[in-house]
């Protein structure tokens, strides 16, 4: 005696996991029209229930991509005031450490000009690893928003994709809910919408391109400090021989 099972397990790729109750072995001479209509019915309540399902997760999803951009956002407010805080504290601490040499007795005319000149040349050096830095920053947060957002379209289209195909599927199926095969077919389209789905959102990962942009970033940052230590070093060598040059003279008279 030949029996009918039917099955459906519906996997959402957002996560969500509908699954149809498994239709009890009867005898086909059995199926009656009460049974068909209970198959429709229940197709029809699934719909319903995956509709809601998956407009409260796009709703989530859309929270949490506000949620990324904003972060993105607070982190510039956040980050730049201590930034300018540091630099002013450094600033104020080099301008005492000039001030000091300026003050010593005995200094000569050269000397204090080798000390002027000294603090001109430090202040253009730090003028430009700051401009670098800035420019490196602002350039990572520009590409890192620029990147953020592609992401986000993508997915979001990506979902309406889904969304579509997966409401599709349930209309084929409530229409067609009388056929015997209404129940694999819809098993069937709403497996490949999640297929489809799950590939155009790990080809959209931008995992490996923010990497990219922070390194860039560190790249620029790094040799901006390495050319003004560079230049300090040079600085400070031209300074301590005009020093020293000039005191062994002094000394030697």
């Amino acid at each position: 005696m030949k029996t009918v099972s039917r099955i459906l397990k519906f996997v959402g790729s957002t996560g969500l996991v509908v699954s149809l109750v498994v239709v009890s072995s009867v005898p086909t001479h059995a199926v009656t029209n009460t049974n068909l209509l209970a198959t429709c019915n229940r197709i029809s309540s699934l719909s319903d229930t995956s509709d809601v399902a998956i407009k409260t997760k796009v709703t989530s999803m859309n929270a949490d991509f506000t949620t990324r951009l904003t972060n993105i956002a607070d982190r510039t407010t956040t980050i730049d005031p201590k930034v300018d805080e540091a630099r002013a504290k450094a600033t104020a601490a080099f301008d005492a450490k000039v001030t000091a040499l300026q003050e010593k007795t005995g200094l000569t005319a050269i000397q204090k000009a080798a000390i002027k000149t000294y603090a001109v040349n430090m202040n253009a050096a730090e003028k430009t690893r700051e401009t670098a830095v800035d420019a490196a920053r602002t350039t990572y947060r520009t590409a890192l928003t620029s990147v953020v957002t592609t992401h986000q379209t993508s997915l979001t289209n990506a979902t309406t994709t889904y969304q579509t195909s997966v409401t599709n599927a349930f209309a084929t199926a409530t229409a067609h809910c009388a056929d015997s095969t209404a129940i694999s077919n819809l098993k069937t389209s709403v497996k490949a919408a999640r297929d489809i789905f799950k590939s155009t959102r790990t080809d959209a990962k931008v995992t490996t391109d923010i990497k990219a942009l922070m390194a860039t970033r560190d790249a620029a940052i790094k040799a901006a400090d390495a050319n003004f230590t560079k230049a300090t070093a040079t600085y400070t060598a031209t300074l301590s021989a005009v020093l020293d040059t000039t005191s062994s003279t002094t000394n030697a008279k």
